[in-house]
């Protein structure tokens, strides 16, 4: 029963990275045409949404470096309000994923 919840953990983190990473890319999209935004914004939603995209496909937790980017930058738009606050989820979806493929990749050479 171990093994089987084991295997389906890397699948559902790939998921929870891939959604994370279009999700922000598509927020960020409706910010960029709703008004317009400064180059260091776009820097910080969408540079965690391209490493993710990327370290979604990496079986060790790399995807961590999108969430400790993406974070503190989405707790403040969090705390700006309205459609800002939607910025946390992806956020807390590189999270997710970092655990899963955490749990997932113990037992390889390259885990801790």
């Amino acid at each position: 029963m171990k093994n089987l919840i084991k295997s389906y953990q890397h699948p559902i983190s790939l998921l929870f990275g891939l959604v994370a990473s279009v999700g922000t890319m598509y927020l960020w999209a409706l910010l960029f045409l709703d008004s317009s935004i400064s180059v260091l914004t776009s820097i910080l939603l969408l540079l965690p949404a391209l490493i993710g995209l990327i370290a979604s496909f990496v079986r060790p937790p790399l995807i961590i470096i999108s969430f400790v980017i993406s974070f503190p930058f989405s707790v403040y738009l969090f705390l700006n309000g309205n459609m800002y606050k939607l910025f946390m989820i992806p956020s807390l979806f590189f999270l997710i994923s970092a655990i899963l493929k955490c749990k997932s990749s113990q037992g390889l050479p390259w885990s801790a």
